[in-house]
This record gives structure tokens, C-alpha cells and sequence, in this order.
């Protein structure tokens, strides 16, 4: 068939997300343990607490993935409740974070070979950062349209994210395919929309079991095409758009 449209994610798929995260933490961990007065350690840890107790409370929204929810509730915790340590530490993740981003390797030439079909940007988190992703990886000129979970309203892989995509392209979702890295946010959300998908995998020869036991009976795994580099998909995506 022929897709007239393309769903893209963004994190960990256009571009390797752990490598700019890690470089961000690296960077703002100093910043809160000078602060705090704090060891390493004792700071880590009360990171990761504050993290997961954001992640409990709000799970499901845009805002359970923001970082000054993570460090204002981290310096909460270690009795520092209305500081600007927060507010700078969160400005200081997302300069770095953004200074460590880079694109895959052919991913645009990927974007060139599939013009002039609509690519629209499906993505967690809020509005405004990855809009700012895309204009510091220079893709504007290749995205259509973005839709984020702030905006939807929900996260992946609930189907509001992917049919709101769908309405920007005024398309029916079964004519769109999907590209993303997650099978549980990307790939199956797709495919309980009836789209044919291609699964970005850093490791294609790690076991399938796990996908094979994580499909219900009503989705369609012939509809799934893993891939490891974006080279793969230059021709095969291009003849079908």
C-alpha cells in the first residue's frame, strides 16, 4: 500500500536519547550537590526518589516527564522547599541536553528521500521542549505538523495522540505508517489503529519472544518492520509514499 502520511517519534528515534541525558546529568548533579551541600550520592538518590514519586502521581500526562518537577521536588525533600536551585537546574539540563543532541546517521537523508509526503512529529512530553528539539536538530524544514502528549492531552501509546495526528493530516490513520523506537508506546499504539509500522531497534539480534508475547490476538505483527539504521528504510519507505 501507499502511506499517505508518516508518524514519527522524536526521542531515542531521530536521535539517541540516553547519550544527551546522561551528558545533562552529568552536568546538573555538581549543580545541585554545591547548592544542597550535599554528597554525590545522597543527591543521586534523592533524584531517582523524587523521580519515581512524580512518575507515580502524574503517569499518563506530559508533565510526569518534567525535570523541574523532578529537582524542585529533590530539593523539597532535602529542605530547600522554595529555592531557585530548581529553576536553574532545570535550565541547566536542557542547555546541555540540547548541546549533546545528534541526529542519526542518514535520518536525514531518510526525511529528503520520502519529500513531499507530510511527516508529522507524535511525541511524549511538552510542547514547547520538543519543539525546541526539532528546531536545534534544524528538521523544521521536513515536519509537517507536531503533536506532543501536553497537547493531546494523553500519552502514548493511548490512541488520541495518534488520531490527533491523523486529524492535522486529514487522514485516516490506516493510511499512515508509524516509525518509532518503543514497542509498548510506538509500534503497538499503531497498530491497534490499523497502521503499518517500522520499528527502530539499536540491536536487531536480540530475541523477538517478547514482542510475540506482548501481541494481542486482533494486532498483526506483518504489519511490523524492524530496523537498525535509517539506510534501510531510504528505498523502501520512498517507494511507498
Amino acid at each position: 500500500m501507499r502511506f499517505s502520511g508518516i508518524l514519527l517519534d522524536l526521542d531515542n528515534t531521530v536521535y539517541p536519547y540516553h547519550s544527551a541525558h546522561t551528558a545533562a546529568m552529568d552536568r546538573v548533579l555538581p549543580y545541585l550537590c554545591q547548592e544542597l551541600g550535599r554528597p554525590i550520592e545522597e543527591v543521586g538518590a534523592a533524584y531517582q526518589t523524587a523521580r519515581t514519586a512524580i512518575k507515580n502521581r502524574l503517569g499518563g500526562f506530559a508533565a510526569s516527564h518534567s525535570r523541574f518537577l523532578y529537582f524542585h521536588t529533590l530539593c523539597e525533600g532535602l529542605g530547600f522547599p522554595l529555592s531557585n536551585i530548581a529553576v536553574v537546574g532545570e535550565d541547566l539540563y536542557w542547555q546541555t541536553f540540547f548541546d549533546h543532541m545528534v541526529i542519526r546517521p542518514l535520518c536525514l537523508e531518510f526525511l529528503q528521500a520520502v519529500r513531499p509526503t507530510p511527516i508529522v512529529v507524535v511525541t511524549d512530553l511538552s510542547a514547547r521542549l520538543q519543539l525546541e528539539k526539532i528546531l536545534r536538530l534544524n528538521l523544521q524544514g521536513y515536519i509537517s505538523a507536531m503533536v506532543s502528549s501536553e497537547e493531546a492531552g494523553y500519552e502514548k501509546p493511548h490512541p488520541q495522540i495518534f488520531e490527533l495526528a491523523a486529524q492535522k493530516l486529514a487522514a485516516d490513520p490506516s493510511t499512515l505508517c508509524m516509525i518509532g523506537d518503543s514497542w509498548d508506546r510506538d509500534i503497538e499504539g499503531a497498530l491497534r489503529l490499523n497502521m503499518h509500522c517500522y520499528w527502530f531497534r539499536d540491536d536487531l539480534s536480540s530475541s523477538e519472544t517478547p514482542v510475540k508475547e506482548s501481541l494481542s490476538g486482533d494486532l498483526h505483527l506483518e504489519r511490523v518492520r524492524p530496523f537498525c539504521h535509517f539506510s534501510e528504510l531510504i528505498d523502501e519507505v520512498a517507494s511507498i509514499v
